[in-house]
């Protein structure tokens, strides 16, 4: 089952895996062209009559949008682009704890989905910097080993 999204001339259709929405068609409304939107109606009943076609068991189904769906390579695409998406949170969280805890030398904590970070830096006027880390809950392995390395990472990047 595809849902219909609707932005003003925008017209999308949704499908929903899993609790994960996937944009599966786009376009615009434009009535009367062949560029419409809603041709992807007409769209998916050629694919139904394809099916139909090459298969014993038909569909009952006025329309075929399989070939629509995410396949393999967009679920793959998608685990790494969360996993893009989680590192540079990752790291601006770090930063803004190290921010937040130069300003004041106490622990700053953020909360993640299954696990806590906190941070405590303490400087003294220009010699020795200790820097705290605070990793409690369930934390995915690769994760550890990162998080001391993102503000001298972070703070090198951004000059």
């Amino acid at each position: 089952m595809l849902f219909k999204v609707k932005v003003q001339r925008w017209r999308g259709a949704v499908w929903v895996d899993a609790d994960l929405p996937w944009l599966v068609a786009a376009g615009r409304r434009e009535d009367g062209s062949t560029d419409d939107f809603y041709a992807l109606e007409a769209d998916g009943k050629t694919a139904r009559t394809r099916y139909n076609a090459g298969n014993t068991d038909a569909l009952k189904s006025a329309t075929y949008t399989a070939h629509l769906l995410p396949a393999r390579e967009d679920h793959v695409r998608y685990r790494a682009e969360a996993g893009v998406r989680f590192v540079r949170r990752l790291r601006t969280t770090v930063l803004t704890l190290s921010r937040a805890t130069l300003r004041d030398g106490q622990e700053h904590t953020v909360d993640f989905d299954t696990f806590t970070v906190g941070l405590q830096v303490r400087a003294d006027d220009g010699h020795e910097t200790y820097l705290a880390v605070r990793i409690t809950g369930s934390v995915p392995p690769e994760v550890t080993p990162q998080v001391p390395t993102l503000p001298f990472y972070a703070a090198r990047s951004s000059r």
